[in-house]
């Protein structure tokens, strides 16, 4: 399997009409009353959800994992992302991720995240978290 099976990144859309947006079961941002909403349903189970604070400066992440795959939203701040084989440190894939980018990361792809600035994300998985899945590189 190669690293671009592995790893996809998608930008919700903005929406106006949100009641619409809902009846096409889109996966979409909207405003309201200044504060940002996020919409993401891609018909799995959610068994993992957590917030992630990203302290400028400092990375996050350095793992990979052998059966949870995870999905990262950003919501506020900047994150430089990087994506690797564990076997292949020749291959990788870069993002610089903005609020509203959600991350899709397959098992057996490494990742780490850095932000200059600081960032917030929500990460959720389809799979209840096991500790012992998660292998440091």
């Amino acid at each position: 399997m190669t690293l671009n099976n592995l790893v996809t990144v998608t930008t919700l859309s903005k929406e106006e009409d949100v009641k619409n947006a809902l009846k096409e079961g889109k996966t979409f941002q909207y405003e309201k009353k200044g504060a940002i909403n996020y919409l993401f349903n891609n018909g799995e189970p959610m068994c993992f959800l957590t917030t992630l604070e990203f302290v400028a400066g400092k990375e996050r992440g350095n793992h990979y994992h052998n059966k949870k795959e995870e999905n990262l939203l950003v919501t506020k701040g900047i994150l430089k992302a990087k994506y690797w084989l564990p076997d292949n440190l020749e291959e990788t894939l870069e993002f610089i991720l903005n609020p509203g980018d959600i991350v899709n990361i397959k098992p057996g792809a490494a990742h780490v995240y850095i932000s200059d600035e600081g960032a917030s994300a929500i990460e959720f998985s389809p799979q209840i978290l096991d500790i012992s899945d998660q292998i440091g590189i």
